[in-house]
């Protein structure tokens, strides 16, 4: 701006007015940070019209300036259009246009999520919907719920509704959804308008919005069960997703080697399923001359801290001799089977004698430990498997007054055993665990490589605990089949287990005071873990819930009246 000259033309007072004005722009320095999240105020058709005209444009009006690309990443048009729409904006309205128009009869959803971010980067405070039909008009079915990663609720994640006709299977990779929303700042979702019919829902976190699922890098949660909708039935229909990195690839064997001792090491490119991994059958070691001769297999042990490694003791093998295995039955966390199960691993035999003693790698309760829970396992973890009658004559566990513990030992494996006492442990009570290097032995007979100090941990004190009740509820599902709880500390980060196996109540005995979230599963597959189904074939996850409130346990106090209930 020329001052000099337009100076000449105004009165002084103008002049200063317009120097101000000049020197001033935008909102002074200093002022508050903008928290406001952003609203929708206006749209186009309004909500709930009908008999909207084909080539009627959408529009969508903000209450502030947006960040544009965010917007439009996060908008969804339900059904799904079969070309991308057009988008442009005019100030704060985006105009939307579909290019092949809308179709006859037809209700239609217009969602935008929450990543929609104002040029302050702040987000849409929950998802905005509305709908209006080229028709006479507007279905009402509806399904909602939430989205969870582990127990807690996750924001801005993607749902995908597929609208089953004949084919019951639904590729995700390859089929774009019929219907898109998010889930909320509190992690809820909800599919408003839609028709009468068969639905499966997914919960994806689609790094990169191009409405296909990739298993290597996003995260997927499978529905519990399909949502059917009908004149008789068209809301109240909840679901509750939990994400996860979902593996669709059986696990393979990566390579073997021989070790000294008769030993077979395997190397898978993922964690096993512990089950399937430590069952000897899994295994066939035979001649590579003559396949009727078995080379067989003395113990099992998984790589203690591991799931990928295992480690096979044979009866003693011919140096020099090709031996081949096979595998079967082995499955990963997911439950995908062994890839080219049928395949022989080759190797050649090797007699050089195992001269090394075992060495304890992991030991529960660790040394010095405090606070540790009555029901505590006392688990040790050995390098390789150990001959089992030397583990448990050489492995004593002693009160405060040097009285050792009656009790049962249950192995794992071949190297990982725990020990439980008859009488379980007392509370603010002084425990040793004492093992004896000599006494303890490999296969092979060798004492252990390095003693081991005597250890010790003490127990937590009753008047410390707490204690949690309620009842178990399960709607349209089968008696059969346990359910597990899990109570998850918040503050301290810890967890405890309860099983029991009927419908009623449950009880955990003995809780650190402090605030928790309570989950539940049905174990239907009878596995002890939660499974979480898969897309393709689709295998529904098993039923599963969370506390929508914190639970709040006191110092010698039972907190009753939580509640859970399993749907399918």
């Amino acid at each position: 701006m020329n001052h000099k000259k337009i100076k000449k033309f105004l009165p002084p007072l103008l002049w200063l007015l317009l120097v101000l004005q000049c020197a001033h722009k935008g909102p002074p320095p200093g002022g508050p940070v903008d928290r406001i999240p952003p609203e929708v105020v206006d749209h186009t058709p309004q909500a709930n019209l009908t008999h909207v005209s084909l080539d009627q444009e959408i529009t969508v009006t903000f209450s502030e300036a947006m960040d544009r690309s965010s917007v439009v990443d996060a908008l969804f048009i339900s059904p799904r259009p079969r070309e991308s729409p057009d988008t442009k904006w005019k100030g704060r309205t985006l105009k939307v246009t579909l290019p092949e128009g809308l179709q006859e009869d037809r209700t239609y959803v217009i969602t935008l999520g929450v990543t929609c971010k104002d040029l302050r980067k702040n987000n849409l405070l929950k998802s905005y919907s509305f709908a209006f039909s080229t028709g006479e008009r507007i279905d009402q079915g509806s399904v909602s719920g939430q989205v969870y990663q582990d127990i807690f609720l996750r924001m801005g994640v993607d749902l995908w509704a597929y609208q089953l006709s004949g084919d019951v299977h639904t590729d995700l990779a390859v089929q774009p959804p019929d219907y898109v929303t998010q889930t909320d700042a509190m992690g809820q979702f909800r599919f408003d308008n839609l028709g009468e019919g068969r639905y499966r829902c997914f919960a994806v976190e689609d790094l990169n919005g191009d409405r296909k699922f990739d298993a290597d890098t996003e995260l997927l949660a499978v529905p519990s069960r399909d949502v059917l909708l009908s004149q008789a039935v068209s809301s109240g229909q909840k679901l509750s997703l939990r994400l996860a990195h979902l593996d669709t690839v059986g696990p393979s064997l990566k390579t073997l080697e021989v070790s000294r001792g008769d030993k077979v090491i395997l190397y898978f490119d993922e964690a096993l399923d512990s089950v399937s991994a430590v069952v000897p059958e899994s295994y066939h070691l035979f001649s590579a001359e003559d396949t009727s001769i078995s080379l067989d297999i003395r113990a099992v042990s998984l790589e203690c801290g591991s799931q990928d490694r295992i480690i096979l003791n044979t009866v003693p093998q011919k140096e020099g001799k090709r031996y081949q295995l096979s595998l079967r039955g082995l499955q990963d966390l997911f439950g995908n089977q062994l890839t080219l199960p049928s395949h022989h691993h080759e190797f050649w035999g090797s007699d050089l004698p195992d001269t090394i003693g075992p060495r304890l790698v992991e030991l529960w309760p660790p040394d010095s430990a405090q606070g540790i829970f009555r029901d505590a396992p006392i688990s040790l973890c050995f390098d390789e498997a150990i001959e089992p009658i030397s583990a448990e004559t050489s492995i004593v566990v002693l009160d405060s007054a040097r009285v050792p513990l009656v009790g049962q030992f249950q192995w794992a494996h071949g190297a990982k055993l725990t020990f439980y006492p008859d009488q379980g442990l007392g509370a603010g009570s002084v425990y040793s665990i004492s093992l004896s290097a000599l006494g303890l032995r490999d296969l092979a007979g060798n004492a252990m490589a390095e003693g081991v100090p005597e250890t010790w941990f003490e127990t937590v004190e009753a008047e410390k605990l707490g204690s949690l009740s309620g009842k178990v509820t399960r709607l349209g599902l089968p008696d059969s089949g346990r359910v597990f709880l899990q109570a998850y500390a918040l503050e301290k980060g810890g967890r405890e287990r309860q099983v029991f196996s009927q419908t009623g109540e449950y009880r955990f005995e003995s809780l650190l005071p402090g605030r928790y979230l309570i989950s539940a599963f049905l174990d239907l597959d009878g596995n002890s873990n939660f499974s979480w189904g898969r897309p393709i074939p689709f295998i529904p996850a098993e039923p599963f819930w969370v506390s929508q409130d914190t639970v709040m346990i006191r110092s010698r106090w039972e907190t009753g009246g939580v509640d859970v209930v399993l749907e399918r």
